[in-house]
């Protein structure tokens, strides 16, 4: 500004900022002046001396301070502060900065305003670091990675807090210890500290702090598909944080007992949800929301309401992106992939669960949605990496410990076991589950492990207290012709294909064959025919061929040939100008494809496009 340059420079100001301007190295704009280039303002900036950048910084602090009523944003006093050095200012800009970013999405922005603070904790009053390590562990741990630094940070605020005996504020940062280790796949970790919380906790009158201890326990249980248990606690938790005003323990308590109740097949529990929502983006909870999208994406999935699921997760990803929300971001797109192997579209599910592995700075629960569903989808195309990608999702999901992912790799290897004829080993994996889990499983849950089983030979009847499917209960039956109508029906085509080879129809056998040819499924031809040669049966089946098909030519999300070549345009920065000019068409026609590409990505601007291909990479890396 032309004031704050007048009081530095003093008169010598109005000649030298004529000069600059002359030249172009500088440009003026409504009172304000800024270099044209950011690389002659780094190249100005790195020819001072560490000194004559700390005056700098100090006397454009103390300008901008005297005029912060005039415009000024908090973040250019904190930067300022910071060069200057200045630790009383920074500790008291940086959480407001931080504060103020993470209100607009912009969590990353928090985290790096917060840890400026750190570097001059020592200076920091006892109460307000506690404060600065508790915050910026959450807004780092959403937008930047769950590693060591954001668990020590928790702790560090613990021992603070303790020392002012505030047993509130412990129990909170050891209920988030438990959250951290939970997504770091630390099961028996995660477990202990929510134990924690809710000891130091329960000697307090109501809070919002135990109601929130409540609701916690409550989402553990949900994981381990403890419905019951989860609707109990969450209701608790519901009516602690109603009668103390606690907006987000209540948007947290409302999302696991909907979620709980939609589970277990209560469809008033979508109502919760959409309550947890709608309260959630109010109160620009953004964690909050993505948890609501994530939940109901989820469920979508498993009750195979695929258009439903398209809509929720493309939403969801668009939400997550814009708010830096990274910790969520990658397990919902791990939901998508598990939508494209359910849509019967494996390679498109590879591509994406490889996008998501090859992403640096996330933890196991982030990645293990996208590792089960790649192991199943690779099995099934019959890429020799199969069985490794099995046995690794295995080990990654018994280290979780929560029975919605261990489950669903058991039925992958009881169904690997079925195509290599190996019944032991599918007696194993059925077993694992028959002993130790029946009570919790969800019907969806136990309907893949049981499909599986009878399939391998190694299941024959369907338990009790459970409201299977009608194709479920006819292939117990033994009528498979009818059992692969009902599961055609219930979008369970791939399931619906083996019940026709099983019936050693040769005709169904034929259908069975020619659609897993359709959809790419080596794997699964090379072992109907082995099956075929085991039984002595002559069945005329045509040649397999391996290659791209239909289904792995169709874009992740619909777009046309002519959008994706846009779709690169437009990550590369170019405007429909330049578009229209590149593939000599009118701006107009351009103009028409920018528009379809940004309903099918979930985007209101150009903006929003470029941070899902950030993202998501693998949108323009289609076929």
């Amino acid at each position: 500004r032309t004031e704050i340059l007048q009081e530095l420079h003093g008169e010598t100001y109005t000649a030298e900022l004529a000069e600059a301007t002359r030249l172009n190295f500088l440009i003026a704009v409504q009172g304000h002046f800024r270099f044209r280039h950011e690389l002659a303002r780094r190249a100005t900036y790195a020819r001072l001396s560490a000194s004559e950048r700390q005056l700098s910084h100090k006397k454009i602090m103390a300008a901008l301070l005297a005029q912060s009523g005039d415009g000024f944003k908090i973040d250019e006093i904190l930067h300022h502060a910071d060069g200057a050095q200045n630790a009383d200012k920074v500790i008291k800009y940086a959480p407001l900065a931080a504060r103020e970013a993470a209100q607009l999405g912009a969590h990353r922005e928090a985290a790096k305003h917060l840890a400026a603070a750190i570097e001059y904790i020592d200076a920091a009053p006892t109460e307000v670091a506690a404060q600065i390590y508790e915050d910026w562990a959450y807004e780092a741990g959403l937008a930047l990675g769950i590693d060591d630094g954001v668990i020590e940070a928790r702790r560090l605020a613990i021992t603070l807090w303790r020392a002012l005996g505030r047993s509130d504020k412990v129990g909170e940062n050891l209920r988030w210890l438990s959250r951290l280790h939970w997504y770091r796949g630390e099961a028996t970790k995660a477990h202990n500290y929510v134990d924690e919380a809710i000891n130091v906790l329960n000697d307090d009158e109501i809070s919002a702090g135990k109601a929130m201890s409540f609701a916690v326990r409550a989402q553990f249980l949900m994981l381990q598909d403890n419905m019951e248990g989860a609707i109990s606690w969450g209701e608790k938790s519901l009516e602690m944080a109603r009668s103390v005003d606690a907006r987000e323990v209540e948007v947290h308590a409302l999302n696991t007992v909907g979620t709980a109740r939609l589970f277990r097949g209560d469809i008033g529990g979508e109502e919760l949800m959409i309550e947890s929502l709608e309260l959630a983006k109010d109160l620009a909870l953004h964690e909050q929301v993505a948890r609501v999208y994530t939940n109901l994406s989820e469920y979508a999935v498993e009750t195979r309401q695929f258009e439903r699921a398209e809509k929720l997760i493309n939403e969801g990803l668009a939400f997550d992106q814009k708010h830096d929300l990274d910790s969520w971001t990658y397990y919902l797109m791990g939901r998508q992939a598990q939508l494209r192997l359910g849509q019967q579209k494996f390679r498109q599910c590879c591509d994406i669960a490889n996008g998501i592995l090859k992403r640096d700075n996330q933890t196991l629960l982030m990645q293990l949605p996208a590792k089960i569903v790649r192991s199943r989808a690779l099995l099934r195309l019959g890429e020799s990496s199969a069985h490794k990608a099995i046995e690794d999702a295995l080990s990654d999901a018994l280290s979780v410990d929560e029975i919605q992912y261990t489950s669903v790799v058991h039925a992958i290897s009881i169904e690997k076991a079925f195509k290599k004829n190996d019944v032991e080993l599918a007696a194993y994996h059925f077993n694992e589950i028959a002993q130790n889990m029946t009570n919790r499983l969800s019907a969806d849950k136990w309907s893949d492990v049981l499909i599986w089983g009878y399939f391998a030979g190694v299941s024959q009847e369907l338990p009790k207290g459970y409201e299977f499917s009608k194709g479920l209960q006819l292939l117990y039956e033994g009528d498979y012709g009818l059992a692969a109508e009902n599961f055609d029906r219930d979008l369970m085509n791939y399931e619906a294909a083996w019940c026709r080879v099983l019936s050693g129809n040769e005709s169904l056998t034929r259908q069975a064959d020619s659609f897993f040819s359709e959809i790419g499924a080596l794997g699964s031809q090379k072992s109907l025919r082995r099956m075929v040669e085991s039984r002595g049966t002559k069945i005329a089946l045509s040649a397999m061929v391996r290659g791209p098909n239909k289904t792995t030519r169709e874009h992740a999300y619909g777009l046309t040939a002519k959008e994706q070549m846009i779709l690169v345009k437009i990550a590369e920065g170019a405007s429909n100008a330049d578009i229209a000019n590149h593939l000599s068409r009118s701006i107009r026609t351009i103009e028409n494809h920018v528009s379809s590409i940004l309903s099918k990505l979930n985007a209101s601007n150009r903006v929003e496009v470029i941070l899902r291909v950030q993202g998501e990479p693998w949108i323009l890396e289609q076929e």
